[in-house]
């Protein structure tokens, strides 16, 4: 069984971009500030432990999960965006993400949160849907499965007619609408 370099390197790079563990470094030291040295290396080996975790999950049963709730790729890739939009237009109005900021029970005695290394770190911001989404489509790739190619050179894993591929458009130019009229509503608000 031969590597495809080529193939790898695609898979690589297109995780390495959705994680992005560069840009989360920043939040790393933000959620650990205070914390002692010891302390930020036990969060940091278990967020690899809980990425690598993941990761797997989501490589040996992530289809089947989401084929259980009958959500196809497309689908769980459009709500994860909705997601970062929400997050996007709360950071636009100053105000702190609900997504983000811990409720008053997570956090422990000493005033930080105890579970920063699963929650937030690990997921959704390291193995968030766009990860999932990317480690699914390139097992079905492995695989073999499926004929059709999205535009990132990945197959989708499935057998679809071609309308699919103008439902998943038309949803994604009535999503985009949406989000410009939404982005536009709020940023008048402050004019």
């Amino acid at each position: 069984m031969a590597i495809d370099f080529t193939f790898s390197m695609k898979v690589f790079s297109s995780l390495f971009a959705i994680m992005n563990p560069i840009a989360n470094i920043p939040v790393f030291l933000s959620l650990t500030e205070g914390m002692a040295d010891g302390k930020k290396r036990a969060v940091a080996a278990t967020t690899f432990i809980g990425v690598t975790i993941g990761c797997v999950i989501s490589v040996t049963v992530g289809e089947t999960i989401l084929n259980v709730f009958g959500v196809s790729i497309e689908d769980f890739r459009l709500a994860g965006g909705l997601l970062v939009l929400l997050i996007a237009l709360d950071m636009v109005h100053g105000s702190p993400s609900a997504q983000h900021t811990p409720q008053r029970r997570e956090v422990g005695a000493s005033g930080y949160d105890q579970d920063v290394a699963i929650f937030p770190l690990t997921t959704p911001l390291l193995v968030g849907p766009g990860t999932i989404a990317t480690l699914v489509r390139a097992l079905s790739v492995c695989q073999g499965d499926g004929n059709r190619q999205t535009s990132d050179g990945y197959d989708t894993g499935s057998n679809r007619g071609r309308n699919d591929g103008r439902k998943l458009d038309d949803n994604i130019q009535g999503f985009s609408s949406l989000a410009r009229s939404v982005i536009d509503g709020s940023l008048n608000r402050y004019d």
